[in-house]
């Protein structure tokens, strides 16, 4: 079995970003949670898809973004929390819209890598994390 906690967004727009912030400490380690956008009334659907998170024993910051999938003038925001006799706490709660850009992994991240036994030098053309 399962509980949800909800609240009430009011109107979400189909093909808009939202960002969903919040903190969260279990009781125990690895406590999985699942958030999602959805239908208030009718059917009920999800506006995109869930998001799982894991929670640990330490407080710490989740972040997520959805695209709503369809316009829906009354959505609410879920929590899906398994009942397995852990604890957990969400504090700072947010949603708010945002507008999302698409990133190009290769202009932050370069793998290079040696397969000689010998030292090899690189020169990089940028700056990488």
């Amino acid at each position: 079995s399962y509980v949800l906690a909800s609240s009430n967004i009011g109107a979400v727009s189909a093909g808009k970003t939202y960002q969903l912030t919040f903190d969260a400490v279990a009781s125990g380690p690895n406590k999985r949670v699942e958030v999602f956008l959805r239908q208030r009334a009718g059917s009920y659907r999800d506006l995109d898809a869930r998001t799982g998170v894991v929670v640990g024993t330490s407080r710490q910051r989740v972040e997520t973004v959805f695209t709503a999938s369809m316009d829906e003038s009354s959505a609410l925001v879920v929590m899906q929390v398994a009942e397995d006799g852990q604890t957990i706490w969400f504090d700072n709660v947010q949603l708010r819209e945002v507008t999302r850009s698409t990133v190009n992994p290769d202009d932050y991240i370069r793998l290079v890598y040696n397969a000689t036994p010998n030292n090899t030098q690189v020169a990089l053309d940028g700056n990488y994390r």
